[in-house]
Order: C-alpha cells, then structure tokens, then sequence
C-alpha cells in the first residue's frame, strides 16, 4: 500500500472542502514536491 498516495489523495479532498485552509494548503504542496519526512525545511522568511 502506497501510504504517500493515499495521504495525497486525502489532503485533495480536504482542500476541495476547505480551500482556505492554510495549514492543509501546506501539506498539499508538501505531497506534490515529493516532501515525505517528518522535518519540514522553512525556506522563506
């Protein structure tokens, strides 16, 4: 089971019923540039 395929799919849909929902924004992106890990990088100040 692809447990990063399935947390992309989910946070989709969370974002279809919650668009502005910055934190699940977040982790949408996160899915889509390959982001897995649990350390998130802070690149902009």
């Amino acid at each position: 089971r692809d447990h990063a395929a399935d947390a992309a799919e989910r946070f989709a849909v969370l974002h279809a019923e919650n668009p502005d929902d910055p934190l699940v924004a977040f982790y949408v992106e996160r899915l889509r540039d390959g982001e897995l890990g649990t350390k998130i990088k802070m690149t902009e100040k």
